[in-house]
């Protein structure tokens, strides 16, 4: 097997494993939309904390009620200042069977972008496989 043949194998395996990975994170995101429940998280504090590396986190503790009045602490992180205020209300989903699995109820757009990059491997092995065959095919002057 050619280097060249290694090349567009490793592109081509790379580019499918990311295809997989956003397939199946769409179906885990699209399945917890389905059985979850929206809610609202009003941020009760906020802080910063030194990093090892002497940057800041900043991080704000929110609370939110599931649907029988019970209220669950929720912890939210962020690397720029001001991105959270004590009052503001943030809006969640959450699990009924699972309380502990809450997720910002905002898009994710990390199945389109995995899919992209997945897209855009598979696309550079599958036009290098054509070129080699294409090569293949026309005789040597």
């Amino acid at each position: 097997m050619t280097s060249q043949r290694v090349g567009i194998l490793i592109f081509l395996v790379i580019g499918l494993s990311l295809l997989g990975g956003a397939a199946a994170l769409v179906v885990r995101n699209r399945n917890f939309e389905a059985r979850s429940i929206a809610t609202q998280a009003k941020v009760i504090s906020v802080g910063k904390a030194q990093k090892p590396d002497g940057t800041f986190q900043y991080h704000g503790t929110a609370t939110w009620s599931d649907r029988d009045g019970h209220a669950h602490p929720y912890e939210v992180y962020s690397e720029s200042a001001g991105s959270y205020v004590e009052g503001q209300v943030l809006a969640l989903r959450y699990d009924p069977g699972d309380p502990y699995d809450v997720r910002s109820d905002s898009p994710s757009y990390a199945g389109l972008v995995l899919g992209a990059i997945g897209l855009v491997f598979t696309g550079i092995a599958a036009r290098a496989a054509v070129q080699e065959l294409r090569a293949k095919k026309t005789p040597a002057p």
